[in-house]
């Protein structure tokens, strides 16, 4: 009988285990898949305007490696808008803001990728959202955010980072907030 509780054990946590394994294989490949389409969107990008001349002026060759430096700031909004918010309330629907400031103008344009994550008390990535923003030549403030609504009361961290690419190296030290999340 021990041998039989044993075995119906041992298959359950196999089947659990692939269970997991293909859940994981199928996100990754999701998140492949993605990352290919914003590869060919950046090439197609990148093709179109190189030798591009129109209100912003000659654009260089080489205009996605030219330095910039940005500042980024994140904060909780309402769901339809963008002004702070000092309360946030379990079960309700809020965006988290980025806000991304250039913080000089030699380029004719940047494109960037917002990353903003929010983190619940033990550190973990509870809440993950990505876009993607453009600065032009006279522009020097732009906004990302994404969608969160808080299911557990508690503290919770959010960060926001500017990324030249989804797979590269941030281009500013993240913002952090902290908000509490109240029933």
């Amino acid at each position: 009988m021990k041998t039989l509780h044993l075995l119906i054990l041992v298959i359950g946590v196999i089947m659990v285990s692939i269970a997991i394994i293909s859940v994981m294989l199928f996100q990754i490949l999701t998140l492949q898949s993605q990352t290919k389409i914003l590869d060919q969107t950046n090439q197609n990008l990148s093709a179109n305007l190189t030798n591009y001349q129109d209100l912003f002026g000659n654009i260089p060759k080489n205009y996605t490696l030219l330095p910039f430096a940005v500042q980024t700031n994140v904060y909780v909004a309402g769901p339809i808008d963008t002004y702070p918010i000092n309360i946030v309330k379990v079960n309700q629907p809020y965006q988290v803001v980025a806000n991304i400031t250039k913080m000089e103008n030699t380029q004719p344009l940047i494109y960037y990728y917002c990353i903003v994550q929010v983190s619940n008390s033990t550190g973990l990535g509870y809440h993950i959202g990505w876009g993607q923003g453009m600065f032009t030549p006279k522009q020097s403030f732009s906004q990302c955010a994404v969608s969160w609504t808080p299911t557990v009361p508690g503290n919770y961290t959010l960060t926001a980072f500017a990324w030249r690419t989804l797979f590269g190296s941030p281009l500013a030290n993240a913002s952090t907030k902290y908000v509490q999340a109240v029933p």
